[in-house]
């Protein structure tokens, strides 16, 4: 099924959404200043952390315009998504349209139950590889604060 046909909802931003910067390692130990808010190394992420991302949203996507190059100008653009939760929510599978940009992409993610971790992977139309999986865990939070819109589903 093209991307064009896909009865599909939109999405917030993917790789944001997962908390990707915890590697779960020890930050640096210094005298000079104190931890960011809310900052942990302990994992602490639970298969069930995206359980209200399931259905159809719509979003609007950001990403850096370059990126690894400390630039701060973001790009935004709309998207459409579907999100499916599998094996009791240790997995799930989502589906992207971007409209604009005239591609879609696949995401999947993986609950690791003895790390606590979340593995993410993206796959895009223009390319049709699977990338290397973003890794970390969810910090605690309230889903309805980092919640998409949702829209009616298709029928």
């Amino acid at each position: 099924m093209s991307p064009t046909r896909s009865p599909l909802l939109v999405l917030a931003c993917i790789t944001a959404c997962s908390g990707a910067g915890q590697s779960g390692t020890k930050a640096p130990a210094t005298t000079d200043s104190p931890a960011p808010p809310d900052y942990t190394t302990a994992r602490t992420g639970d298969a069930h952390d995206f359980d209200y991302f399931a259905g159809g949203w719509t979003t609007v996507q950001r990403r850096l315009k370059a990126r690894g190059v400390g630039n701060t100008d973001w790009e935004e653009f709309p998207a459409t998504l579907c999100m499916t939760p599998y094996l009791g929510g240790m997995v799930t599978a989502d589906e992207l349209w971007f409209p604009t940009k005239g591609w879609a992409g696949f995401t999947v993610r993986t609950f690791d139950l003895q790390k606590k971790q979340w593995s993410i992977y993206w796959v895009s139309s223009e390319t049709g590889t699977l990338g290397t999986p973003v890794v970390g865990a969810s910090p605690a939070r309230s889903a309805s604060s980092t919640a998409p819109t949702r829209t009616a589903a298709a029928p």
